[in-house]
């Protein structure tokens, strides 16, 4: 083989390499030569990292965070440019909301022609630049954004990125490079990079102040949002919460699944009836509790046990919160598990009360779910399609070991409900505002886990806002078929019961005109999936739905992306929260 000289491209991937990267998803422009000649390289001596073409900026953010949630590696992008921020700056807020760590690159010029070397032509000076450079356009979404500024610390710099990425609170990084500090030889890499910190622990002698209260408490209740993020804190949860037959809510918004929902102390994903006659609340991994601020118990102690206590990025957090206990999340756990077991060893009185208090919750976790169930099955005949029939027949079909991707908004609080998942990491959510990112997101868990069912379980509006051919076209070019089940409630039916909430009166009531609501007219969306070489079936009737997930769930085990298109009634759901 003809021997060819090292690049800084080689250099970099590395750099990569020494993190973990494992894949670099890229929407391609046409400044990453020697990169991608790096990867040529790699390929043909058969080690990563991988590239992977997305055919879209937004998915490939939503991939790569798809990918993290499930095998906890950095992954690395790169765009094109400032276009390429553009597009996927809502992606990326996500992913910083939702900490998970990614290295951002993106191109820019740093000489606009008038450095020797690769000119570029003039639409990098006429239509490819911006003021501040492409770093300005995202610094709100990103832990940091920066440009390289010269050849001789890109190594460096890079090295800092992946580090920074990979110091909790996670989060992605930014870097964008000037294609002229790429060209020529290598410098010296010699495989050494700084690590990132270790997670730092909660002070033990504050996790004794809390297990005492936690055992002393009568009437305590268990809050939690984002813990199922390391589905190892799932199993702690539930030790904890046994331990002291404490109930546990999912509120307001669970990205993960954080408790079993199948479990006698979930009391479903509603706090204010538990928190009216607390005593003490204990919120743990827990970004809104309640809603609003001012609504949260009047006579409780409240806890706050969370991997980022400070919320540093939301504009408003405001909650009234008597004692926080930073950390580790899943170290805190156990350790204050350890407390609570050596607290409660022998005293028999207190083990009386916690069996008292569990028959109690157990009582009422089993009506939750007699009652639920007698809802769905008395709209099992309705047409249209009734939401929660259908929640709960989604529920009763998929394997227990399939993972969601839930990018539903009117039916949200529904699938949470009805679909029952009791396996950590099984259900996957947006933790953060806007719409567009669950085809990605299945996608990104689909690469992570290929032996396992996904689904993507989201409405027309959502459908509408994601980069549908691209993401498709990912699943058909790297054979990652999921299963896509597409609700449509006819229109975005959350914009219209927020103006009839706000004008019950006004005129839009009157003349039935509602701005903003309408899809119209409906895509056939069947036809769009089988366009991308999917499977595609159309569902009115009620009594047809199962077979239908059957076959679809079938033609995905045989490689084949499937999209159902589900027809619902778009008044009746249950309220989100």
């Amino acid at each position: 083989m003809v021997e060819i000289s090292r690049t800084i491209g080689d250099a970099m991937l590395d750099v990569l390499r020494a993190y973990g990267v494992e894949y670099i998803f890229s929407s391609p422009g046409s400044e990453w030569a020697p990169v991608w000649d790096a990867l040529a390289r790699a390929k043909a001596e058969e080690r990563g990292p991988v590239y992977i073409n997305t055919r879209h900026e937004e998915l490939a953010v939503s991939l790569a965070a798809g990918y993290h949630r499930r095998s906890r590696k950095l992954t690395a992008l790169l765009l094109h440019a400032g276009v390429g921020p553009l597009h996927c700056g809502m992606a990326l807020r996500a992913a910083l909301h939702e900490h998970v760590p990614m290295v951002v690159l993106v191109g820019e010029t740093a000489g606009f022609g008038q450095m020797p070397g690769h000119v570029p032509g003039s639409h990098w000076q006429r239509k490819l630049a911006d003021i501040g450079g492409p770093a300005a356009i995202v610094r709100p979404f990103v832990k940091r954004a920066t440009s390289v500024t010269s050849r001789e610390v890109l190594l460096g710099m890079l090295q800092d990125a992946c580090r920074l990425a990979l110091t909790p609170p996670y989060g992605p990084v930014f870097l964008s490079v000037p294609f002229e500090y790429l060209s020529g030889s290598s410098p010296e890499f010699e495989g050494q990079c700084t690590p990132p910190p270790l997670p730092t622990r909660a002070d033990s002698s504050a996790l004794n102040q809390v297990a005492v209260q936690l055992v002393q408490a009568e009437r305590p209740v268990l809050l939690t949002e984002t813990a199922g993020r390391n589905p190892a804190n799932v199993e702690l949860l539930v030790e904890l919460a046994e331990l002291l037959a404490i109930p546990v809510a999912e509120a307001l918004s669970p990205a993960f699944l954080n408790f079993p929902r199948n479990h006698p102390l979930h009391q479903g994903f509603e706090s204010k009836q538990l928190l009216q006659s607390a005593d003490l609340a204990l919120l743990v991994s827990t970004q809104s509790p309640w809603y609003p601020v001012t609504s949260g118990p009047k006579n409780a102690k409240v806890i706050l046990i969370d991997d980022n206590p400070t919320h540093e990025i939301s504009p408003y957090w405001g909650y009234p919160v008597d004692q926080v206990i930073g950390g580790d999340l899943n170290t805190t756990l156990e350790e204050l598990i350890a407390h609570v077991k050596r607290l409660i060893d022998g005293d028999e009185g207190k083990l009386v009360a916690h069996r008292e208090r569990w028959s109690h919750w157990q009582k009422k976790h089993e009506q939750q779910q007699e009652e639920l169930q007698a809802r769905a099955l008395a709209q099992a005949q309705r047409k249209p399609m009734d939401a929660r029939w259908v929640a709960r027949t989604i529920g009763q079909v998929l394997p227990l070991d399939a993972i969601v991707a839930d990018e539903t908004t009117t039916h949200h609080g529904l699938f949470l409900r009805y679909l029952g998942q009791h396996v950590p990491e099984t259900y996957q959510s947006r933790d953060t505002g806007g719409l567009g990112v669950s085809l990605g997101l299945a996608l990104g868990l689909k690469l992570a886990t290929p032996d396992r069912l996904v689904a993507a379980i989201l409405g027309d509006g959502a459908f509408n806002y994601n980069p549908v051919l691209p993401a498709f076209g990912f699943a058909q070019q790297f054979g990652k078929p999921i299963l896509v089940i597409l609700m449509e409630n006819q229109g975005y039916v959350a914009m219209k019961q927020d103006l009839l909430k706000t004008m019950p009166d006004g005129w839009s009531t009157h003349t039935n005109t509602f701005f903003g609501s309408e899809i119209e007219p409906a895509p056939d969306y069947v036809a769009i999936a089988q366009a991308c070489g999917a499977y595609g079936e159309r569902v009115e009737d009620p009594g047809a739905l199962e077979g239908a997930l059957g076959r679809a769930i079938k033609r995905v085990e045989e490689g084949q992306l499937s999209l159902l298109h589900l027809v619902l009634d778009p008044w009746n759901h249950l309220p989100a929260h």
